[in-house]
């Protein structure tokens, strides 16, 4: 074996170590291959398995471009369900109720308590008044909608909100956005807290996204974004009380729209559980537009309990999400919003609209009538 070293392992007493037996181990051979234990076990897993071997072959290509994809892969992943095949199962059999879903949709929006007038058509809902316990009686009160949530409405309508009535959304800004760049590693939250929040412009243009507002890297640091929800006191500035409104959200989803400046470069996006952030990494590549980074309740689990919202508002009612850069980039954000879905505030009481609908329904333009 020509530019090898040859060695005879022998004792003190010049007897050969190794007993004949083993002497293909020292024993100059023409066929003879040296290999690591790592490189034999590969060759073990593939010996007479030629279909493998030759499909691998084949399709290197596409496996490398899978490699490359491997963020992309990830992310699309965790937007699936754990339970997915429970889903499909669940879908199969709502697919035979699809012949009875006229029915049913004149079922549900109607009451079997309610009644239209004969002049004008409105819907009226046939309710005791027991203001006097010792007499109730039978009394008409006019209807926005028998169940569910009314489809339209101009400010002075009332609705009798059912107690059986669907979760509200409430969609949120962001309270404070922050800009640093001060830092060689990701913000935690105390330290997003603890900066100052941008101008009440800046903040304006980002919200709205009718501007581009970026942060550029400095030195040796990277560029972030920091956005903060105070969940917690909003919910009770909307709806007062000394109720945790934050426990009844059932959904969320939060979303933000991130650009890296330099063509070469990503925007990553994560959000923060008990202080820090977590996975998954959201990750923008396009620099000429927006790309859209969306998390939701069911990216980490399907079952919102009190300890998982406990923990995604951080032990202090605040939900955040930080954007950033690496060095020598820049990073810019855009229409930050959470949307929440939470316990109707008012069920079984009856309320006014304050204002006519807008493009969709919300419970803030409704206040209770007292």
């Amino acid at each position: 074996m020509e530019g090898y070293k040859k060695y005879t392992m022998r004792d003190h007493l010049g007897n050969i170590v190794f007993p004949e037996t083993h002497a293909e181990v020292v024993r100059e051979t023409p066929d003879r291959r040296f290999m690591d234990n790592a490189e034999k076990q590969i060759l073990t897993r593939f010996s007479g398995k030629v279909d493998t071997v030759d499909m691998l072959l084949d399709n290197a290509e596409s496996i490398k471009a899978l490699i490359s994809e491997e963020v992309a892969i990830s992310q699309m992943i965790d937007k699936i369900p754990d339970n997915l095949s429970d889903i499909i199962l669940t879908v199969e059999d709502l697919n035979r109720l699809t012949p009875k879903i006229d029915d049913l949709l004149d079922v549900i929006n109607r009451s079997a308590f309610a009644y239209s007038s004969i002049n004008q058509g409105i819907s009226y809902n046939l309710l005791v008044d027991d203001t006097n316990p010792e007499s109730p009686k039978l009394v008409f009160h006019k209807n926005a909608n028998a169940l569910g949530q009314p489809s339209s409405y101009l400010a002075g309508d009332t609705w009798v909100v059912p107690n059986n009535t669907p979760d509200v959304l409430i969609r949120l800004k962001p309270n404070t956005i922050s800009f640093d760049n001060t830092r060689k590693t990701v913000l935690v939250l105390n330290e997003g807290n603890a900066l100052t929040p941008v101008s009440e412009e800046i903040w304006t243009n980002i919200v709205n996204g009718v501007q581009n507002e970026i942060v550029e890297s400095k030195d040796e640091f990277i560029p972030q974004i920091y956005m903060k929800f105070d969940v917690r006191e909003t919910l009770k500035t909307y709806f007062g009380g000394a109720k945790e409104w934050e426990n009844t959200i059932s959904a969320f989803t939060m979303s933000v729209l991130s650009q890296p400046m330099n063509e070469t470069s990503s925007a990553l996006t994560q959000v923060y559980m008990n202080g820090n952030v977590v996975q998954p990494i959201r990750e923008a590549r396009k620099s000429a537009d927006y790309s859209t980074n969306t998390f939701q309740a069911i990216t980490w689990t399907n079952s919102l309990d009190t300890n998982f919202i406990r923990g995604w508002l951080n032990n202090v009612g605040q939900a955040a999400a930080v954007t950033y850069a690496g060095v020598a980039d820049a990073v810019g954000v855009a229409k930050p919003e959470l949307d929440l879905y939470i316990a109707n505030p008012y069920a079984g009481r009856t309320l006014t609209a304050k204002s006519d609908m807008g493009e969709e329904f919300s419970i803030l333009d409704w206040e209770v009538n007292e």
